[in-house]
């Protein structure tokens, strides 16, 4: 019995790093100094989110994934500085607008869609 107990607290204190590790995180405070993140599936920094050096390192690290897949890094767009490609067709939604006698609006956008399966549509 001695060994049973042994063996649980064994798997316990080996287990439970794994388990008590974020797995999504999400920073938007204002950080200051030397700042480790780690997660296991994304850390992600809010809008809100800045960071200053002060003699410092910042390292965002993802610990054990449980995804076996490429990691991409998502560039940050100015909107000051951003071109609009203006070659696409600016379009309009076919719908329309009905209010009955008792005062309920409806709005109906048609939809096409292929048959379902044995031909039900």
């Amino acid at each position: 019995m001695k060994l049973l107990y042994t063996i649980f607290i064994i798997m316990m204190l080996s287990v439970s790093p794994v388990l008590c590790q974020e797995f999504d995180l999400v920073i938007t405070s204002t950080d200051i100094g030397t700042k480790t993140y780690q997660a296991r599936n994304s850390i992600i920094f809010g809008n809100n989110y800045s960071y200053t050096p002060n003699g410092g390192s910042l390292s965002a690290e993802i610990v054990d994934p449980i995804f076996s897949g490429s990691t991409y890094y998502s560039s940050i767009v100015d909107p000051m500085n951003r071109t609009l490609n203006t070659a696409y067709l600016v379009g309009a939604t076919m719908g329309t607008f009905n209010i009955n006698l008792l005062g309920g609006a409806t709005y109906t956008i048609p939809l096409q869609v292929p048959d379902g399966v044995g031909g039900f549509v």
